[in-house]
């Protein structure tokens, strides 16, 4: 394992970097201090898209490179063109505090909130809001299923047409972030990981309706801190957590079997994004993003 890159002081976030993603040759993060800031594959600075006078909770990219973004000043924002302007819309006022954001392939734009709504928008227009009833603290959205979680249990749903009708497909104990990776197949992922109840350990499930999302492994302390993201690759998977380790995982046949683990440095891990099954970058308390490389 090797660090490549780390931000620079001088233009790195001010405090938390909160959410990370990366799209088409660029890593875009965002941050505590209310900036969305977008670097290059080497983490050389390009510039900041000033939209938010606060804490951003969250952010995602979509294939075509619109930035939807959730602030707790109570909006959501879209960019339609971040790597030009900061001309955006506001897609959704709100209340509600909404720290889960997902876009699918697509162009579909969804978000979790604190009361247990999840509403869809197709081009920045609403489309409908599931009632899940308790707070959607992560989200993954992927053909008609629904992955939402908070601290108790991973609650999936099918969403039948574009009413928004809906009904629960299966339920599985644990806690959050949830996310799929694995091999497609007719655009199902293989797997999906949740934490354990303790959000040390981790469970990976059989991602099929036919298999009835079975367990597939459960790793207890993987972690000695709570884990706050995941992302996966093929059958590796990586975590981080509140001491800023990061674990390299892999499934293999029944079981999740660790490969490597390091410490950032750089206070708590808070969000991760992916390259590939080697390269990563992980965004800390500190402001800074480091780019991580396995051997």
């Amino acid at each position: 394992m090797s660090i490549i890159k780390t931000t620079d002081e001088q233009t790195q976030h001010q405090g938390d970097v909160t959410s990370i993603t990366f799209h088409d040759g660029r890593l875009y993060s965002a941050g505590g201090d209310g900036k969305i800031k977008i670097w290059d594959v080497n983490l050389n600075f390009i510039r900041d898209v000033i939209i938010h006078e606060a804490y951003i909770y969250a952010i995602a990219v979509d294939k075509v490179g619109k930035l939807y973004s959730s602030s707790c000043d109570g909006s959501i924002k879209c960019v339609k063109k971040p790597l030009e302007s900061d001309d955006h819309d506001v897609i959704l006022q709100h209340e509600n505090e909404i720290e889960a954001v997902f876009v699918d392939d697509k162009l579909w734009f969804y978000c979790g909130d604190d009361k247990g709504g999840v509403t869809a928008f197709e081009d920045g227009k609403l489309k409908f809001t599931l009632n899940i009833v308790e707070c959607v603290k992560s989200l993954y959205v992927e053909n008609n299923l629904y992955y939402t979680l908070l601290n108790h249990d991973l609650s999936i749903h099918e969403v039948r047409g574009e009413n928004g009708k809906f009904v629960m497909k299966g339920s599985i104990p644990g806690k959050f972030p949830v996310t799929l990776f694995g091999e497609k197949t007719a655009g199902r992922s293989k797997y999906f990981a949740i934490l354990t109840r303790d959000g040390k350990g981790i469970t990976i499930a059989k991602n099929g309706v036919d298999e009835k999302f079975e367990k597939l492994a459960v790793k207890e302390n993987l972690h000695e801190m709570i884990v706050n993201a995941m992302v996966g690759f093929g059958e590796f998977l990586f975590s981080a957590d509140y001491a800023g380790k990061v674990v390299r995982s892999k499934v293999e046949g029944n079981q999740l079997t660790t490969l490597e683990s390091f410490n950032t440095g750089s206070g708590c891990a808070n969000c991760l994004a992916i390259i590939d099954d080697k390269t990563i970058f992980v965004g800390s308390t500190d402001g800074s993003i480091k780019k991580i490389h396995y051997n």
